[in-house]
Formats: structure tokens, sequence, C-alpha cells
């Protein structure tokens, strides 16, 4: 797409059986003009939709997005740091009363 605000991806996760197993997921980031925001919206094998906002300070990009699982509504928190051109560690962080968070995942993804 010309203009250079947006970028199509996909990728395939492994996840425990009990969280909806393996799947494969479609993404389009991209930058908000109006809002001064990325913008990253994903669409999952497993039926989800995830729309997210992130900022960048530096080396450090933080996304934030809202969920429902289990019936209960969420508030999610993405930290990445860039760690060279081709890899970045990153924090997945929950929060079920919008003021506690408990880590949920933490790793690191790399470029084949």
């Amino acid at each position: 797409m010309s203009g250079g605000f947006f970028v199509i991806g996909h990728w395939d996760f492994k996840m425990p059986p009990e969280l909806g197993g393996d799947g494969k997921e479609i993404f389009l980031m991209g930058y908000d003009t109006n809002r001064n925001v990325y913008t990253f919206d994903a669409f999952s094998s497993h039926g989800r939709h995830q729309v997210s906002r992130g900022t960048v300070n530096g080396d450090r990009w933080t996304w934030t997005s809202e969920g429902t699982y289990d019936g209960q509504d969420t508030k999610q928190k993405m930290t990445m740091k860039i760690l060279s051109p081709t890899s970045y560690s990153l924090k997945l962080e929950v929060s079920m009363d919008r003021t506690t968070w408990m880590t949920f995942m933490e790793g690191k993804a790399t470029k084949r």
C-alpha cells in the first residue's frame, strides 16, 4: 500500500491446549496520524479479534488493549524492547481489575 503507514503480517503461535492450543494470526499494523499512535488489528484462527494502540519511547514499544476471557473483561499491556534489527524481548501483562497487573507471558522474538 502506498503511503508507508501500514504493514500486513502473519505468524504461527504455540499455546497450551487449555488456552486454545496452537494457531495462526494475521495482522495489520499502522500509524494513526490523527491520534499519533500506532495501531494493531489481529485476527486469529481461534476466532479472536484484537485491537491495540501503541506508543514508542526510545527502543521500547508499549501496546495496550482490552479483551474478554471466560466472560471477564481484562486490560492488557505488552511491552517490547528492541534488542537488535532482528529481535525483541516482550512482556505481556494482564489486569482483571484495571489496577493490579500480573505477568501473563515473557519471551523473545527472533526473525527467521
